[in-house]
């Protein structure tokens, strides 16, 4: 997928650089698009894919050197960059956006969303058709500057020099992140049947008719009326919610120390001086 390069490290509201590559541009201007509305500043977002044939000069490269050359002093190996260059050499667009620690994941997300390439998936079918990293480089051709510059350096002027520089390559160790999968924590709400068993009171009233004896009272005539209600408890159903324990996601980071060999290439130079020593006569 895209691939994320650290740049300002060590310093306050460090940045990074997040490349994508897509196989159409309408994917990768919708990416531009969802990129901008997740707060990225369209500023800090570049896109790049081949010109059309007809848009370029006769003697201009298909690939805008400068530009590539801008992306290798991100730390990008140079087998990213060449394939990368092959990605939009074949069609592709690529996005480059330039965007603040606390939106990189957000913005990971958005390019994934929009159809980002998985670089390295793609780099192996590549490499299965018969493709290396250096056939983006070769492809492209050498300009006339670069054939004479690798030519041996012959001189018909005795009184010429012939210089041969003395190289050496320094190992300059990078850092870029890559994914290494993800937790997402989702909190949701189920319901489940509870019980309870709880008693409930009622009353009854019965009239009950009985025989009596004895004189009638002084207002045996006069007209009553009795009432007596009855009443029953019916249940009355409340919820509280309490908190009987929680999740805790956090993040911790951790530094490990490792040790990255190569090899680095200088020249060296033999001299072989069959000169004859000049004796006096």
């Amino acid at each position: 997928m895209d691939q994320t390069y650290a740049a300002g490290a060590g310093t306050t509201g460090a940045t990074r650089t997040i490349i994508a590559l897509f196989d159409d541009s309408q994917r990768a201007d919708r990416a531009v698009e969802e990129l901008v509305a997740s707060g990225v500043a369209r500023s800090a977002i570049e896109r790049h894919q081949q010109q059309a044939a007809p848009t370029r000069a006769a003697n201009t490269n298909t690939d805008d050197e400068s530009w590539w050359e801008s992306l290798k002093r991100l730390f990008l190996p140079d087998d990213d960059a060449h394939t990368y260059r092959e990605g939009v050499r074949r069609g592709g667009t690529l996005v480059v956006a330039h965007i603040a620690d606390a939106v990189n994941d957000r913005a990971i997300d958005v390019l994934e969303t929009c159809g980002a390439v998985d670089i390295d998936e793609r780099s192996g079918a590549w490499r299965q058709e018969g493709w290396t990293p250096t056939a983006s480089r070769t492809q492209a051709g050498t300009t006339a500057a670069t054939r004479a510059a690798a030519q041996p350096a012959e001189s018909t002027d005795r009184t010429a020099e012939a210089r041969i520089p003395l190289t050496k390559e320094e190992l300059r160790i990078g850092k870029r992140e890559v994914g290494q999968g993800r937790v997402r924590v989702r909190a949701y709400t189920v319901e489940r049947p509870v019980s309870e068993t709880v008693a409930l009171r009622h009353e009854t009233v019965e009239i009950e008719r009985r025989p009596a004896t004895g004189p009638a009272p002084a207002d045996a005539f006069k007209e009553k009326s009795v009432e007596v209600r009855e009443t029953r408890e019916e249940p009355v159903v409340s919820k509280v919610a309490s908190v009987d324990e929680e999740v805790v996601v956090k993040k911790d980071v951790h530094t490990d120390q490792q040790t990255v060999s190569d090899k680095v290439r200088e020249t060296k130079v033999d001299i072989e001086d069959t000169r004859k020593p000049n004796r006096p006569a």
